[in-house]
């Protein structure tokens, strides 16, 4: 067959051979096609990334129809190249990398998505090694490198005892829990790739209040303290405390409680030894309620930032409900850590906490850890801290609606995990002052991205950029501003991520 407007040479076409004659860019081919002629149609075709399909049945005859043609597969990508600066980053999730039985196995080296060559290289002693851009990563003694492994972008390594761990960006290596795979295809409303989000703790079988038992406490009653009707409460009893002044330091419960605090007020100066478990003033093991009163001087008498807060869960408290409270001057407000839970603070003021002299970790207004399946601020105020940021969240959905945030010395939000869920601030005053020392006014994944880069809202209320260059650090994915209030100086973006509405 000849393809139209084409010429053949001299001896004319041979069934099962090819004769080519360029003539005004036209080909001539014989049917059927060989497997050279199909290898050579292929280099032809390339650059319009089309390839001739195979004939079907009968297109042996030189009258047959010519060739129908399909896109051509786009080529297999080489995460792992010989030269490494050529690999494109992240690496593909769960690539792997196995010290085992004295070989090193798997690929040759994983990068992660700012480009960091991740490595284990066998030593001559034998022993395994961890490295980092070149750079070895020394593990706790008597332990040996077991593997690393890409999760969410980042590479993780893991110890010979099973501890997994990830080298931050400033070069410190922190135990840090392995986190799910990025789901296949998953992406935010920005389009940036996220994980799937971990699922919610499961509520106690009777909420907090639900037994209808109430347990009256203070002064002039048989209960003369809070830490009197703990010891005697029941699941779903609720308990109320009349008005006063008290220095007791409760013990923790572990059966679901609503604790209505009667206005009454805590001042634990002086109390840190005596606190629950060296955690808190009030440290529920069990979904809780907990209103109307004020905390305060948790803790501040500490030297060093050991997250010790008013009010601090621990693990059994999936969830914790705080309701017209108070909590102003201590170590934190509202700590959290190490298990999952769902937080919800409402109508409170949480505002001038953290240590005002530290020698160890910062302290917050507010802080939550990874395991804070969701934080909610309803109608908060954390308008100033003491020494660090305001909120700081390193769980994967935050919701905030109304409220008043600042920090001088900090930002008034810090989500440095990134999200999941993307975030939603609706309607909420946010503050940097002129004189600020710290010009955040939000950042998110800074720290890392193990929650993904699925972005947020800013909807409604205000942004007062008071303090000279204010900026936003977003690592990825997007945070769009809708009709929100600007005043003060103009606002810059950092990290590579995409601020819309600015």
């Amino acid at each position: 067959m000849r393809m139209p407007g084409s010429k053949t040479g001299a001896r004319g076409p041979s069934t099962g051979r090819r004769d080519i004659i360029q003539m005004a860019a036209t080909l001539t081919f014989s049917y059927p096609f060989s497997a050279e002629d199909q290898a050579l149609l292929k280099r032809l075709l390339e650059d319009n990334g089309t390839v001739p399909a195979a004939p079907a049945s009968g297109l042996g005859s030189p009258k047959a129809a010519a060739p129908a043609m399909t896109p051509q597969a786009a080529p297999a990508v080489n995460y792992f190249p010989a030269d490494q600066a050529l690999a494109p980053f992240p690496s593909p999730e769960n690539s792997q990398i196995l010290s085992l039985d004295g070989q090193i196995r798997g690929r040759p080296y994983l990068k992660d998505q700012s480009g960091a060559i991740h490595q284990i290289r066998k030593e001559p002693n034998g022993a395994a090694q961890y490295f980092k851009n070149g750079q070895v990563f020394a593990v706790y003694p008597g332990e040996a490198v077991g593997q690393a492994l890409v999760r969410q972008g980042e590479v993780y390594m893991q110890i010979t005892s099973g501890i997994w761990k990830h080298v931050e960006p400033n070069g410190t290596m922190y135990n840090k829990p392995l986190p799910p795979p990025w789901t296949a295809g998953g992406a935010s409303d920005s389009g940036a790739r996220v994980p799937a989000a971990p699922p919610m703790p499961k509520a106690s079988d009777i909420a907090p209040g639900g037994s209808g038992k109430v347990i009256q406490a203070g002064p002039s009653r048989p209960l003369k303290t809070l830490s009197a009707a703990i010891k005697v409460a029941m699941a779903g009893d609720r308990i109320n405390l009349d008005p006063g002044q008290y220095t007791d330091t409760p013990p923790p419960w572990t059966v679901p409680l609503l604790i209505d605090l009667g206005g009454s007020t805590f001042n634990a100066a002086g109390q840190t030894a005596s606190l629950a478990k060296g955690m808190g003033l009030l440290v529920p093991r069990a979904d809780s309620i907990i209103q109307n009163g004020t905390i305060t001087n948790v803790a501040m008498d500490q030297a060093q930032g050991e997250l010790t807060s008013a009010v601090r869960p621990e693990l059994g408290c999936g969830y914790l409900t705080i309701r017209k409270m108070t909590m102003t001057n201590n170590q934190c407000a509202v700590g959290h850590g190490g298990f999952p839970v769902v937080i919800e603070i409402s109508d409170s003021d949480i505002s001038n906490n953290g240590l005002k002299a530290n020698s160890g970790s910062l302290t917050h207004n507010l802080y939550a850890g990874a395991e804070c399946r969701r934080l909610t601020l309803n109608n908060v105020t954390a308008a100033g801290t003491n020494e660090a940021h305001s909120i700081k969240y390193r769980g994967p959905e935050l919701i905030v609606n109304g409220g008043t945030f600042a920090s001088a010395p900090g930002k008034p939000f810090d989500l440095p995990n990134g999200a999941t869920i993307p975030f939603r601030i609706t309607g909420a005053k946010i503050i940097k002052g002129a004189n600020d020392a710290d010009h955040g006014i939000l950042a998110i994944g800074e720290e890392s991205t193990d929650n993904g880069q699925a972005g947020g809202t800013i909807s409604g209320g205000s942004i007062q950029a008071l303090c000279e260059n204010p900026l936003i650090l977003c690592t990825g994915g997007t945070i769009t501003l809708k009709g929100v209030t600007l005043s003060g100086n103009r606002i810059t973006v950092t990290g590579g991520g995409v601020v819309a509405g600015l």
